[in-house]
């Protein structure tokens, strides 16, 4: 993702005709909600979401079969990767589309020239979209029809005829949540940060206009659609939560594309001041994320990768949500630690994706899931946890003598290291 993101955005900006300077500025924007939420899935597509539009836009223009087929097995990752980006980016790609097919009609000789150039734009975007199509309709019918109860399925999605059990907030809290979003770090460094980022992309905005565009402003619309659909999308479905709220970090992928300096032949000065102003807020924004993350990780992070690396495999993990949160980021960057286990051990959490009846793993039935939401420091009293997980995750645990010996009873220590500590029960059931 951190190297990702920026290499899309490098190659998006050259098949628009870019500089690609605004790339840089793509390394500090990584540095977002999703990233410290700990949105793998997202993380994972966001290069492939950037890298799409520019593919499509391509194969329109070059009618090449090489590219289409790259461009069909981009989209198809991209749904496999998260459902939320595929759909957003279908809508963009659609747009994409129509504007090609406007274009041909409004360019040729002929009626019947122009109307074939419209057709063949639609057919080819349409070749490109029909594989991940399909996959989109056998994921559709599973999410709201049987695969809503079968399996694991634990949180369902309401159907169309109840809205999706789609929510919205007032247009009061849709500001004071943005300020929010984009405050990640507990300094005020990086909303400063911002403030600086939208002046300078408000100077170079203004400062484009001394030059001509060849090519039209796809990623520039991208990243104002995206931005904007945070006051449109709803705030949340039934079973899930934080759905428009992800709008600005995903917006933030394409602003890059604003940032484009002027070339040499208009202004030297514009170019060298919007070069060097990119190059410093780059450079400020990567200082005010370093410190945090150095205490983060020098400090609340310290020991978990030991505490993992002692983990036995493939085993049922439970992890106790003590305090998610940090003293250093916002967005509670804890909540989804116990993911390793799975990525690193192809172990099995209670919190898995599995359990949405939304999610691309549906596909194939998984292994049965339980939940336990005790997340309090007398989690050891709980014989229910015991019981149904073969180990333990916990953080900041201080436990009095009577909470440590009912711990001590009921299973054995593996591993401690900084504030993480990791038990095995002694009356876990098979798996």
């Amino acid at each position: 993702y951190l190297v990702g993101v920026p290499l899309a955005n490098a190659y998006g900006l050259r098949v628009f005709g870019r500089s690609i300077w605004g790339a840089l500025l793509a390394v500090p924007l990584s540095y977002n909600m999703i990233f410290v939420a700990g949105f793998a899935n997202m993380l994972f597509g966001a290069p492939l979401m950037i890298v799409a539009i520019p593919l499509l836009h391509g194969t329109l223009r070059t009618s090449s079969w090489k590219r289409a087929l790259v461009t069909a097995l981009v989209i198809a990752l991209l749904f496999l990767a998260h459902a939320h980006l595929f759909m957003w980016t279908g809508a963009m790609l659609f747009l994409l589309t129509f504007g090609h097919f406007v274009y041909g009609l409004a360019t040729g000789k002929g009626l019947k020239q122009r109307l074939l150039k419209a057709l063949k734009a639609a057919g080819i975007a349409l070749a490109c979209v029909v594989p991940t199509l399909l996959l989109f309709a056998r994921w559709y019918s599973r999410t709201f029809g049987e695969g809503r109860t079968s399996g694991t399925v634990l949180n369902a999605t309401s159907g169309i005829e109840s809205n999706f059990g789609a929510t919205f907030r007032a247009s009061r809290q849709l500001l004071s949540t943005l300020v929010d979003i984009f405050e990640i770090t507990a300094s005020e460094k990086d909303t400063n940060g911002i403030l600086w980022l939208m002046l300078l992309v408000g100077v170079a905005v203004a400062a484009s206009r001394l030059a001509r565009m060849r090519q039209a402003p796809v990623l520039e619309l991208v990243f104002v659609l995206t931005f904007c659909s945070y006051f449109v999308l709803p705030d949340g479905l039934s079973g899930h939560d934080v759905l428009a709220q992800r709008q600005p970090a995903v917006a933030l992928w394409f602003l890059p594309a604003l940032l484009t300096p002027v070339p040499c032949r208009v202004s030297r000065i514009v170019r060298f001041l919007t070069v060097a102003s990119t190059c410093a807020l780059t450079y400020f924004l990567l200082a005010s994320w370093y410190e945090p993350l150095r205490l983060f990780q020098k400090g609340e992070v310290a020991g978990l990768e030991a505490v993992m690396d002692a983990a036995p495999p493939r085993k049922r993990l439970h992890y106790v949500k003590l305090d998610p949160s940090s003293r250093y980021f916002t967005w509670r960057p804890f909540w989804h630690i116990e993911k390793i286990y799975m990525g690193d051990k192809l172990g099995q959490t209670a919190d898995t994706p599995g359990i949405l009846s939304t999610s691309c793993i549906r596909y194939r039935a998984g292994v049965d899931i339980h939940r336990n939401g005790n997340h309090t420091p007398d989690w050891a009293s709980d014989p229910e946890i015991w019981r149904n997980f073969d180990v333990v995750l916990v953080r900041s645990w201080h436990p009095t003598p009577e909470q440590k010996k009912t711990a001590e009873s009921h299973g054995s220590l593996v591993k401690r290291a900084g504030d993480w500590e990791l038990w095995q029960s002694n009356e876990a059931g098979p798996l």
